[in-house]
């Protein structure tokens, strides 16, 4: 069963792209005065040994394995199960909706965190829901649902992106275009990819190369780049002569074309590669971390994260070491905690922003 965690979580960082004891507290901010400070205690140092650690944190809950059964299910940040384990496999949950695989049919269908399912196992592919929607299959064709289930765009297209800006990547007869949640054509199927829109710019491609258009299918950016991520803080990674630099939302180089490699932009900072050594930089292209490591994961949530060696090392978002931890994988920080996988995968668990294991198995 470890190795099947590992393989999950080393899966999720290529789809990307280059891409510790103790209790934490989190306080809410409250409008009164007077009234009392909220805690919400995290943490659990023995949580039970049939629970395998598999997934981050989304919305107060992480995925898990029980290792008798070999099905998944949810636990929360206090390591308590929630939802038994039941599903052949589960994702993290998005506008209070988890997508998950029926065990007996293997079909998909979309529980609440309470875990009952909204709706029914009855698609092949799903994604997370965004904006109130949500991309899924049935029959080998996409469409898009609302978050009771209705049938908001028929299933005729070979693909779909996510629901983002209004707009909806969607492929048709080979070819990708943009469509709105009503289901009408807003730029025509004519590119070979397509990206979500993001920062109300989407990359698409013809021939190989990539470029940038606005909402109304307006090309900003002629196809030149020979990859591209997605907008993120109003900048883009690109690459182009075999360098990566990074443009806004006009086109413009902000950034010079300088890199071997890189990867979005998120709080203002991003992962750049320089021979094969990672580094960081902010969004002015000043050098936050030295290119000095192995490997570095997206800063989708701070603090950053970078290996060298058999460490991970813990930034704050000024580039100083927050602490360092000798382990297999470091998964990114979300809901405020990151999964720890241990060297020869010999143990997993969560650590907080300072580096503490909060929840963990009984030593």
């Amino acid at each position: 069963m470890k190795k099947k965690i590992f393989l999950c979580l080393l899966c999720g960082v290529m789809l990307l792209g280059i891409t510790g004891c103790g209790n934490e507290t989190k306080k809410v901010d409250s409008k009164n005065d007077n009234s009392e400070e909220k805690e919400e205690v995290v943490g659990n140092l023995n949580v039970a040994s049939n629970i395998e650690f598999t997934s981050k944190f989304s919305e107060g809950l992480a995925g898990y394995n029980d290792a008798s059964s070999k099905l998944d299910g949810y636990i929360n940040k206090q390591g308590e199960v929630v939802i038994e384990a039941e599903y052949s496999q589960v994702s993290e949950f998005s506008e209070g909706l988890a997508s998950v695989r029926n065990a007996d049919s293997f079909l998909y269908g979309f529980i609440n965190k309470k875990g009952n399912t909204v709706i029914d196992f009855q698609y092949d592919r799903p994604s997370f829901f965004s904006n109130g929607y949500a991309t899924v299959s049935k029959d080998s064709k996409y469409g898009v649902i609302d978050k009771d289930g209705n049938i908001v765009i028929d299933f005729i297209y070979e693909d779909m992106g996510d629901y983002s800006d209004g707009l909806i990547p969607a492929k048709k007869d080979g070819k990708w275009g943009y469509i709105n949640k009503s289901g009408k054509v807003i730029v025509d199927f004519q590119y070979d990819k397509a990206n979500n829109f993001l920062s109300k710019r989407a990359f698409v491609s013809k021939n190989g190369k990539y470029g940038v258009i606005d909402i109304e299918g307006n090309m900003i950016s002629d196809f030149q780049y020979d990859n591209a991520y997605e907008y993120s803080d109003g900048l883009a990674m690109v690459k182009k002569d075999g360098k990566y630099g990074v443009i806004d939302t006009k086109g413009e180089t902000i950034i010079d074309f300088q890199y071997d490699g890189g990867a979005s932009f998120h709080n203002n900072l991003a992962y750049v590669v320089k021979g094969e050594k990672y580094g960081i930089i902010n969004s002015s292209g000043e050098i936050v971390v030295d290119f000095e490591y192995d490997r570095a994961n997206i800063p989708y949530e701070l603090p950053l994260q970078l290996k060298k060696d058999d460490t991970w090392y813990i930034f704050d978002k000024n580039g100083e070491i927050i602490t360092s931890i000798d382990c297999e994988y470091i998964n990114n920080y979300s809901d405020e905690l990151a999964l720890v996988i241990g060297k020869n995968q010999a143990e997993s668990y969560y650590m907080d922003k300072s580096g503490k294991k909060v929840i963990a198995h009984a030593s």
